[in-house]
């Protein structure tokens, strides 16, 4: 070849190369994703200053959903909730419906598509750095960090919340032998004060949260159960947080005829409506919120009070639990109580039932009555306590008045009057005692004697009543025919001194709710054996 056509061909090429990209293929360009090489089956390349990859390394190494569409000449990116948009040759691609103008198209070369490698990556969060020395692109997927997990009481049951940083995307599965509940978090770092939550209640013994894999990251909540729950899945908060609402269940029921007591065994605190019916006689409790964790089924019992008990799903959204005790003949009341495991209802075969009793808390208003060692009033423990038997004695089925329902001032006299009225079947004046002396401690029931004697045996049977229920010193039934409310009063009436506000210890006692539920219970036994015969 002489030198001439060199010359020629020189030119020749110094005037075509402006025709092509500015391409770099002179050496391999490096792939490395979340720590890991990639090698594409066509090699990455950079075109003006970008690089490019085929897109199946979108699909398979960031999680991304990819659809190609032919005719369109169009690339389809899904991840999570965003949606990403890409033409071949053309410069403008979309982002959640957002046009954004790229530095480089997506192109077909060798016959794969390519795309972007920066703009792909981190429209879908990831983090793309450029090594020179290497001639590396690294990315690193942005994992989320679990930044909360906490059980908390909800309407009509309990709810998990995991918290994370950015959109959670996770697998539940329920486990046996032992029962556990897994929630599994992709592409998720554990950054929470405590891996480890006691719980002890609604059916979940505690909740473990740890990191379960690095490579990917995969965090694990673990539920550790005392039997398998019912739950439904939201998210919030563009699914950055998942809530798990935990289905309250009730998981059967029986009863103890010595005790006269209906068990319903449950998981969680719910919430419940009572209603009698008539004809035939049935008490129906509707469980609110609750899934019935066993098949529908009815408890034959047949005894003097109770036929059966059924149990089904009344209701599904929402979901109510009904069930219905189908009686023999009408009860004289009920008290329902509910337990972390069981609602227990406990049936009166009441001698109360349709009884007007009139309860006297003593004192009241600009009359304060005693004072504690500790400075409370007699006139508010005496309402307390009275309000107390008034549930019980309702429950029983019977009319129940009060000589005052508040912080209200009436004589002796006037409450005489008012019990007069009312024309009750029984008069019960409730007051806590006082004296000089410290030592002094004890329950004393007093009255006035009459010619019928029925003073005297109400006296002595809540007397007798107070003493078992309180364990109390017995100081005995008291005459005191010099009491205006009990003398006045046209029906069998006492006044109970339940114990002494004086005394350090016995004030002790009488300042604990539950010491004056207890006094509250004793005067309702002593009624319903008084009535009883």
């Amino acid at each position: 070849m002489n030198n001439k056509t060199c010359i020629i061909i020189l030119l020749i090429l110094v005037i075509i190369s402006p025709i092509f990209p500015k391409s770099v293929q002179a050496a391999e360009i490096n792939l490395v994703i979340n720590g890991e090489e990639i090698k594409p089956d066509v090699p990455p390349t950079i075109l003006n200053g970008r690089t490019l990859v085929p897109v199946r390394v979108i699909s398979e190494t960031l999680g991304a959903y990819v659809e190609w569409e032919a005719d369109s000449k169009t690339v389809n990116i899904t991840y999570h909730n965003d949606k990403i948009i890409l033409k071949i040759d053309n410069k403008n691609a979309y982002i959640n419906d957002t046009v954004v103008e790229l530095d480089v198209t997506a192109k077909t070369i060798n016959g794969r598509t390519m795309v972007p490698i920066r703009f792909i990556s981190e429209a879908l969060g990831a983090e793309v750095k450029w090594v020179e020395e290497s001639r590396t692109v690294e990315i690193d997927k942005r994992s989320s960090k679990i930044t909360g997990v906490s059980l908390k009481e909800s309407d009509y049951g309990h709810q998990l919340q995991i918290k994370g940083t950015a959109p959670l995307e996770y697998e539940i599965k329920m486990m046996s032998d032992p029962e556990r509940l897994i929630i599994d978090v992709k592409d998720a770092v554990v950054h929470v004060e405590s891996n480890l939550i006691s719980v002890g209640k609604f059916g979940i013994n505690q909740i473990r949260i740890g990191q379960f894999q690095t490579n990917p990251h995969i965090a694990r909540i673990v539920l550790d159960l005392e039997n398998e729950v019912r739950y439904e899945i939201e998210t919030e908060q563009d699914g950055e947080i998942i809530l798990l609402n935990f289905i309250n269940t009730i998981e059967g029921a029986d009863y103890d005829p010595e005790q006269n007591i209906i068990s319903i065994y449950k998981i969680g605190k719910v919430d419940y409506n009572v209603f009698e019916l008539a004809n035939p006689e049935r008490l129906v409790i509707d469980i609110n919120g609750a899934y019935l964790n066993t098949k529908s089924e009815a408890i034959e019992i047949s005894d003097d009070t109770i036929k059966r008990i059924r149990l089904a799903q009344f209701q599904t959204d929402p979901h109510i639990v009904r069930v219905v005790i189908d009686l023999d003949k009408k009860i004289g009341g009920y008290n329902l109580i509910e337990k972390d495991k069981e609602i227990c209802l406990l049936l009166y075969n009441s001698s109360l039932a349709g009884k007007r009793i009139i309860i006297d808390p003593g004192h009241g208003g600009d009359d304060p009555g005693a004072t504690s060692i500790s400075g409370v009033y007699e006139k508010v423990l005496t309402l307390d306590t009275a309000e107390r038997l008034k549930t019980l004695l309702k429950r029983s089925g019977a009319e129940v008045y009060m000589t005052r329902e508040g912080d209200t001032s009436i004589r002796g006299p006037v409450r005489a009057e008012v019990a007069n009225k009312i024309n009750g079947d029984v008069l019960i004046s409730i007051h806590y005692n006082s004296h000089i002396n410290p030592a002094i401690n004890g329950t004393e029931t007093l009255y006035c004697p009459n010619n019928t004697g029925a003073n005297k045996k109400l006296a002595e049977v809540v007397q007798r009543e107070l003493i078992k229920q309180l364990g109390s010193v017995n100081r005995g039934i008291k005459e005191r025919p010099g009491l205006v409310l009990l003398r006045e009063a046209n029906m069998p009436s006492v006044m109970a001194e339940v114990g002494f506000m004086s005394n350090r210890n016995e004030e002790q006692k009488i300042l604990n709710p539950e010491y004056r539920q207890m006094a509250a219970q004793a005067i309702y036994n002593a009624l319903t054996k008084y009535f009883g015969g």
